[in-house]
């Protein structure tokens, strides 16, 4: 039977040659292929060549020589469809043939659906042995980041405050040698307006940033005291360069 088929559509081919178009031709190269490479069992691309010939031919048995190639690739719910296309498109089966590939089709119907039942029960033991795996501690709450956004505020206060303080000790400098003990005449108004701003620029953000370092700090050190992580260590940190918050410990 399946020899048959195949000699049939070699057949079907050939007797047209005479009139054959360029798809004619490609379709019976495709053919050739296909069937060389199903007696060497290399399925993928007998496949493949079965199809491409169908899409240039739409000869009808080329359908029954992919559904053999779908089954023996193991693709019994696709082999099926092709099959069933081949018998509604075969108009010369008699009752007994037709009746034999209904009983064909039924059957890889069921072994489709076998497969399937399989295909979910596999999934679902590998479901019952796979451990859950719980979600990460994220570590870090609101009090947390309600800290940290503390400390990054406070940090930035006293930056401003290094730099206010480095600009009023160069005001204080520069009024020294203009209108101070160094040049003998005593400071106005005018000439100290611009020192008083920096100082209390410097003195406020002093006070701001140590505020917020030690409220952001207390924050983060609750929410992290409810953790089993290690204990943090928070201190302002203020120097000649720099100004801001040193963190010690595990986050």
């Amino acid at each position: 039977m399946i020899s048959g088929l195949v000699a049939l559509t070699i057949a079907t081919i050939a007797a047209s040659a005479h009139a054959q178009t360029p798809a004619d031709e490609q379709a019976r190269t495709h053919f050739e292929s296909g069937r060389l490479y199903f007696e060497r069992g290399e399925y993928d691309a007998a496949l493949r060549e079965f199809e491409a010939a169908y899409e240039l031919s739409h000869r009808t048995q080329l359908l029954y020589n992919i559904y053999l190639t779908l089954e023996r690739l193991g693709r019994p719910g696709d082999a099926a469809d092709r099959l069933e296309a081949f018998v509604a498109a075969s108009t010369e089966l008699d009752a007994e043939a037709r009746a034999n590939f209904e009983t064909r089709i039924a059957n890889l119907r069921e072994r489709a659906a076998e497969l399937a039942r399989e295909d979910e029960a596999r999934a679902a033991r590998e479901r019952e042995t796979t451990p859950i795996t719980p979600p990460p501690d994220e570590g870090i709450g609101t009090l947390g980041v309600i800290g940290i956004a503390g400390l990054a505020a406070g940090g930035a206060s006293l930056l401003v405050f290094a730099i206010t303080g480095g600009l009023a000790a160069a005001e204080d400098s520069s009024l020294a040698d203009s209108c101070g003990e160094n040049a003998g005449r005593t400071c106005t108004e005018d000439d100290v307006s611009t020192l008083r701003t920096l100082t209390t620029t410097a003195d406020v953000t002093l006070a701001i940033g140590l505020v917020l370092a030690a409220a952001g700090g207390t924050l983060l050190a609750i929410d992290l005291a409810t953790t089993e992580e290690a204990p943090v260590a928070i201190a302002p940190m203020i120097g000649p360069s720099v100004a801001g918050v040193q963190i010690g410990g595990a986050l």
